[in-house]
């Protein structure tokens, strides 16, 4: 293997620490080993990135010697960064979502289930939030503390993607797991509800009612987040199965949330033709929508049947309750857990190259009183 040119210069000093073996473990002795210069080791070791002035090759074998050796420097995070199942805990979320784990019960689950699976394991979990903007790439000085800092090695991440955030974890020789939304990404493991499972109930609910006038509010237009793009494959593929044809105006895009809800119920009383029903694709954006009918006069269920997704404990308790989909979140939490330390297990060359997985959790209809027959 030929020698790897590297710019750091290792003093006479050399770090030591006792390997596996009993004996001295160096930066020479593992540069000898694994066949680099000893600039490459502590150019890697030292690294702020965990990549130092390596080739992803040559960082491979760099670490597989380390832990072949049992090499254990002083430094926490070189510590961590030969092994990563040290390393602490941490869940990611978007800084778009405002106050954080405080401000969504739906998030707060996930991190429940994280905690739960967590419970008898020794180490720590932080929790950080993320620009789902930046380019992580041009500005790693912005990365998340925990990342940047290597006291945490293991990710559960949550809410829309950073892909430069994802690839920088893994660059750093990471683990990461995506709960509630497919990341494509080469070595991720993603744990997702059953989208078009759930969807499927809410629209078979809704036309062995009666309902043929169903109105949808459809999230932002252009989105191309993973929940959505499958809720809408659904709905389309079912209303062409069961050859219901609905005019143009019964799709509305907006934002998910409550605001959402009460601009579908705005669109639908301008329609020629009301709808009986409406699909909302979050609990939230239903929440907002039976507000506005009762506001506007519409009688819920009588009027219009109004269906959410999730099962968040706010549907069970809104007048009337709500018909909705069961996402099991805390159970995806506890799965993502699970999925995160059979990664730890492989190599990092072996993540590397393990294609994306996706674990996909059942979901259940939940029938409740937002919900009849049409009246007309």
């Amino acid at each position: 293997m030929s020698k790897v040119a590297a710019s750091t210069v290792v003093s006479a000093a050399e770090p030591s620490s006792e390997g596996s073996r009993g004996r001295a473990v160096t930066v020479t002795t593992i540069a000898r080993i694994a066949g680099v210069s000893a600039g490459a080791v502590s150019s890697l070791l030292t690294s702020a990135d965990g990549r130092g002035r390596v080739s992803p090759r040559t960082r491979d074998v760099i670490l597989k010697t380390c832990r072949d050796l049992g090499y254990q420097p002083k430094d926490p995070k070189a510590l961590n960064l030969i092994y990563p199942e040290l390393g602490g805990y941490c869940f990611l979320l978007p800084k778009s979502i405002e106050n954080g784990l405080h401000g969504s019960s739906y998030y707060s689950h996930f991190f429940s289930g994280v905690v739960e699976a967590l419970a008898d394991q020794a180490g720590q979990i932080t929790f950080c939030q993320f620009d789902e903007h930046m380019d992580y790439h041009a500005h790693p000085e912005a990365l998340p503390a925990p990342l940047r800092s290597g006291t945490a090695t293991k990710f559960l991440c949550a809410g829309q993607a950073n892909l430069s955030l994802l690839e920088s974890i893994q660059a750093m020789g990471a683990r990461a797991v995506y709960l509630g939304q497919y990341q494509p990404l080469q070595g991720m493991a993603s744990v997702v509800p059953d989208y078009a499972s759930g969807t499927r109930q809410i629209l078979t609910h809704l036309i062995g009612l009666g309902h043929r006038r169903i109105a949808f509010s459809l999230g932002p237009l252009g989105a191309n987040a993973y929940n959505i793009l499958e809720q809408r494959r659904t709905i389309e593929a079912v209303l062409a199965e069961q050859k219901i044809n609905l005019p143009p105006d019964y799709s509305f895009f907006g934002v998910l949330g409550a605001e959402g809800g009460i601009a579908a119920i705005d669109n639908i009383m301008r329609c020629s033709e009301r709808p009986t029903a409406l699909y909302c694709f979050n609990d939230s954006s239903a929440a907002g929508a039976i507000g506005r009918a009762q506001q506007l006069g519409l009688r819920v269920p009588e009027d219009i049947s109004i269906t959410g997704f999730d099962d968040v404990p706010l549907a069970a308790s809104l007048h009337p309750s709500l018909t909705t989909v069961h996402t099991p979140i805390t159970e995806i939490g506890r799965t993502g857990v699970c999925e995160l330390q059979a990664m730890l297990t492989l190599d990092e060359e072996d993540v590397s190259k393990r294609p994306p997985r996706k674990v996909v959790i059942p979901t259940t209809l939940v029938i409740r009183n937002s919900t009849a027959r049409p009246s007309m």
